[in-house]
């Protein structure tokens, strides 16, 4: 029932940016862009995702529970599932619009991250490689009346993802994936309040004998209120200009960044949201919920400095098994200075544990350089970061880096 409900939520979304397509009746070129988007970092997450101490607190658990060792881990153990995962993504995006109102987007993802997944929780130091290959197709349509402004996305992905099957890590998940997304903003000159729901079901299924039931669903919503760009941009600039990223803003792709683009804020903005993430392995399921908030400030309409702070929390339940239960509070403060197309940051981020075990607390103090490049023909971005992140409870210690190249034409 749940799956004929995302199926018909990404028909609606197709149907009406048809119909949004069509209420225009001067006829314009056929127009595409594209987009490739290319990175690799040193991390101790997947790209796009904050929530490692959760997961390192998560896996330890689970290798201690009655399911696995049915004993408490080391404290050798317990330093060594905090890993550096080497990755490499390519994104790449084929993008058609039609009347500046409906859009259609072919896509292709790679995504290779090493040591990302414990392959035995009988032995949680042994780690292997997942593999993703992400096809995909969306559909998308822009409106606007006088001062109020929608957006809907319909998607579909099929997702072949290697590694992530316990005691099987050469086997496969193949992975059909529906995706609703939108955006409604109402303009109050000079602010604008903007709310973005998103909504996502995965079937997945394993290629192993006898695999058990999996289903992921994910419900997200987003709040924002500050005050609005002064320039007005062109459509292919709209296109460009957005994270760098054809991405929507907020959707499966960077639904967990908590992200609030500082680059084109004036003086200032706030936002809050939270993230229900429910995943069935047979007759188990894991809840994540996770809530966050932010607040971005320029200290004065022309001033280069831009400040941002918010805090997070993150949940984990287990069906059946409450001593797997964890959460931790974020705190999160940046500190930027913009000038010209440079951008330059540096971000820090302090763990704590609410519930379960304290031994992943940490803290994590980055220094990353963004550079903007918007000509006629396209946009050329580059960042590149450093990070020290220290897991104080178990003196361990990691030095971490990315790097992302992404343009568009």
């Amino acid at each position: 029932m749940k799956k004929k409900f995302v199926c018909a939520l990404f028909f609606i979304c197709l149907f009406q940016g048809i119909a949004f397509s069509q209420e225009s009746t001067e006829k314009k070129p056929f127009p595409f862009s594209f987009f490739t988007i290319n990175r690799y970092q040193k991390s101790t997450t997947d790209f796009d995702e904050t929530d490692d101490t959760r997961n390192f607190t998560s896996e330890a658990l689970f290798a201690e529970s009655s399911s696995r060792l049915n004993r408490s881990l080391t404290e050798k153990e317990l330093k060594n599932i905090i890993r550096t995962i080497d990755q490499f993504e390519t994104f790449n995006d084929l993008r058609f619009r039609f009347d500046d109102k409906f859009f259609l987007d072919l896509f292709y993802k790679y995504k290779n991250n090493k040591d990302a997944q414990i392959t035995n929780f009988y032995e949680p130091n042994e780690f292997n490689n997942v593999n993703v290959n992400q096809y995909g197709i969306s559909l998308s349509s822009n409106f606007a009346y006088e001062s109020n402004e929608l957006f809907l996305r319909g998607a579909y992905k099929y997702v072949d993802r290697e590694g992530t099957i316990e005691f099987f890590p050469e086997k496969s998940d193949k992975i059909n994936e529906f995706e609703v997304n939108a955006m409604y903003a109402k303009s109050f000159y000079p602010y604008k309040f903007s709310i973005y729901p998103t909504f996502v079901f995965q079937d997945i299924d394993p290629d192993i004998d006898n695999p058990p039931t999996r289903k992921r669903y994910i419900a997200a919503l987003a709040l924002t209120f500050g005050d609005e760009k002064k320039k007005i941009y062109s459509e292919k600039e709209k296109d460009l200009l957005k994270y760098s990223d054809p991405r929507p803003e907020f959707n499966s792709e960077n639904i967990y960044q908590r992200r609030y683009d500082i680059r084109v804020v004036n003086l200032f903005q706030v936002g809050a949201g939270a993230v229900y993430d429910r995943e069935i392995y047979g007759n188990i399921a894991v809840e994540k919920f996770d809530y966050f908030a932010g607040a971005t400030f320029r200290l004065g309409l022309n001033s280069p400095i831009i400040f941002r702070a918010g805090p997070e929390i993150f949940t984990s339940t287990v069906e059946k098994d409450p001593s797997q239960d964890n959460s931790q509070y974020r705190t999160n403060l940046s500190l930027n200075y913009q000038v010209d197309n440079f951008l330059f940051s540096t971000p820090f981020r302090h763990d704590i544990s609410i519930e379960g075990p304290d031994d992943f607390e940490n803290w994590r103090l980055g220094f990353e350089i963004n550079y903007n490049l918007l000509e006629k023909w396209g946009l050329i971005s580059l960042t590149a970061g450093y990070y020290y992140q220290d897991f104080y409870e178990l003196n361990k210690q990691l030095n971490l880096f990315g790097i992302s190249l992404s343009i568009g034409f």
